[in-house]
């Protein structure tokens, strides 16, 4: 009889502890991330959503520091799969230039995925985007199509970014290769388009628009963008991630012909129990510090600084790393570093 108790008393506890939890994760998604107050208010003309009006036109875009979005519209959904609550729209106005988008092709819907849950469609990002770069002809975008869901929507979202964005993104018309074309590109060639990267050597053979992108260990011959993934390195405790995991992922890059370098900001949940949330909690901080103390040598090779749930402060402090990159006007200096202090 006791023995009965004890392990009703344990199987309670456990099922008290998951749901708690639970209701942290759903909270922070829905709550703590919310708060919108950070955003900078606009000095000399430049605010977040058209911070590359700061940035010299001859600088390349393999070299400038940018924020990016990991899984980026993956809002709304249920917990463990979740890595962001802000729309595509909110987080461009949030200064973030880089977006990780993975599509799946749900009874003729394109939808985005992540892992094996379908999430929101992708038509309205692509609109939302379209209509960003025309309001903001100064910012220049990265779009990351990074994973499929199957084949069929490959030629899909060929076709639909071919639709909504056909003259906004940047082709390569040099005679060049693609990892040539896109090390020398500049963000005069780029401002007021997107530059697409493709995940699958399907579709990108035959088209001057879509430019490889590697795989996860970095053994692609022919990409010019670089994005490494290691779950072992990943799934690692915060600081272990920072200060061993992120300084192999640089040296893997500097390694390689170039291109670019989209560093892994964010953890994964080794179990898929805490949730992306929770991580970032604990992690956004100890993020935030490694960024703001980088040597002048690794800040040379930074490019796009990659996070779960965006927000104005993490953009902010990816950006003024610039000023370390001598990428900024002098007449936007003073902004920078009047950022640098929120």
């Amino acid at each position: 009889m006791k023995k009965l108790i004890r392990i009703t008393l344990i199987s309670l506890g456990t099922l008290v502890l998951i749901l708690g939890i639970l209701a942290l994760a759903m909270f922070l998604t829905t709550r703590f991330y919310t708060d919108g107050s950070d955003l900078p208010s606009e000095q000399n003309g430049l605010a977040l959503d058209n911070w590359m009006s700061a940035i010299r036109d001859d600088a390349k875009m393999c070299e400038i520091a940018m924020p990016g979005a990991h899984d980026a519209g993956c809002i709304d959904m249920m917990w463990a799969y979740q890595t962001q609550n802000k729309t595509i729209a909110e987080q461009l106005t949030m200064g973030v230039r880089y977006f990780d988008l993975r599509t799946a092709n749900d009874e003729g819907t394109l939808k985005i995925y992540h892992e094996s849950f379908i999430g929101v469609e992708l038509a309205p990002i692509l609109d939302a985007i379209s209509s960003f770069l025309e309001q903001n002809p100064t910012e220049a975008l990265l779009l990351d199509f990074q994973h499929f869901y199957d084949e069929d929507a490959i030629d899909a979202t060929k076709n639909a970014l071919q639709q909504t964005l056909g003259g906004k993104v940047v082709r390569n018309d040099k005679g060049v290769d693609d990892v040539t074309f896109v090390n020398s590109l500049t963000l005069a060639e780029t401002r007021g388009k997107c530059v697409v990267f493709w995940g699958s050597v399907q579709g990108s053979a035959d088209s001057d628009w879509l430019f490889l992108r590697d795989n996860d260990d970095g053994t692609r011959t022919g990409a010019s963008l670089h994005s490494y993934y290691k779950r072992e390195y990943n799934t690692q405790p915060s600081k272990t991630y920072i200060a061993e995991c992120l300084p192999l992922y640089i040296e893997q890059f500097r390694q390689s012909n170039g291109g670019i370098f989209v560093l892994q900001g964010q953890l994964t949940d080794k179990l898929y129990v805490f949730g992306p949330a929770i991580h970032e909690v604990l992690h956004a901080r100890n993020m935030n510090s490694y960024l703001g103390g980088l040597d002048d040598e690794t800040v040379k090779t930074v490019n796009v600084v990659m996070r779960d749930y965006v927000t104005p402060q993490k953009s902010m402090i990816t950006i003024i790393l610039n000023l370390k990159k001598e990428n900024v006007k002098t007449e936007y200096a003073a902004v920078l570093n009047a950022w640098s202090e929120k």
